[in-house]
């Protein structure tokens, strides 16, 4: 920690790699700080200059946290990644998420019980930096899907509870959110089986 406020006066605001343009400090949902392998911390934001952030803002910090990661910061680059939420108050932003080398520490207890990000977190930590590769996507709402992906969701009744439930596993591999799909097993259940 002494590390971070000795050299505090050092953080700069850094380039947007990503759009070719520099953060939007002012109009950020989350800002993160680099705490680098030289020990020097890097300041950034999670939204770019003229360019407008995802509604989702459990999404936007799992796209933020999953570009950071593959950009090295938590292997050979980077120590430590702290999330803020930003406040717009001076010196008032509260943390949210603390990335390490090999674990992390959920700060948000909103967060911590948000299922598809808790789930992005254990997959990143078990398979991403281990070398396999994740789909960072948050689980999909029901309010989020397409008609097409509704029909996932029509009440029928299904030939055994095998079925439903392989019908359900299939769902979750989709990335359906888990309380959507639970809500779904129970609807079809209590339609009974042709068997």
């Amino acid at each position: 920690m002494t590390q971070i406020s000795n050299h505090i006066s050092t953080i700069k605001q850094s380039t947007f790699i990503a759009n070719k343009g520099r953060f939007d400090a002012l109009n950020s949902t989350y800002r993160h700080v680099i705490i680098c392998t030289n020990g020097f911390p890097l300041q950034g934001y999670s939204k770019g200059e003229n360019i407008d952030e995802p509604l989702n803002k459990v999404k936007l910090l799992i796209d933020v946290s999953y570009r950071l990661a593959k950009s090295g910061y938590l292997t050979n680059r980077g120590i430590e990644i702290t999330f803020y939420r930003r406040s717009h108050i001076i010196d008032n932003d509260t943390p949210v998420l603390i990335l390490r080398k090999s674990n992390y520490e959920i700060l948000d207890p909103e967060l911590a019980l948000h299922l598809p990000f808790t789930d992005y977190l254990k997959s990143l930590y078990t398979e991403y930096l281990k070398g396999a590769k994740i789909d960072p996507r948050p689980a999909k709402r029901f309010d989020d899907l397409k008609d097409t992906e509704k029909q996932d969701f029509e009440v029928k009744r299904f030939d055994s509870i095998e079925d439903l439930n392989q019908h359900c596993g299939n769902l979750l591999n989709k990335k359906y959110e888990r309380s959507l799909v639970i809500a779904h097993w129970h609807k079809c259940k209590e339609k009974g089986f042709r068997k």
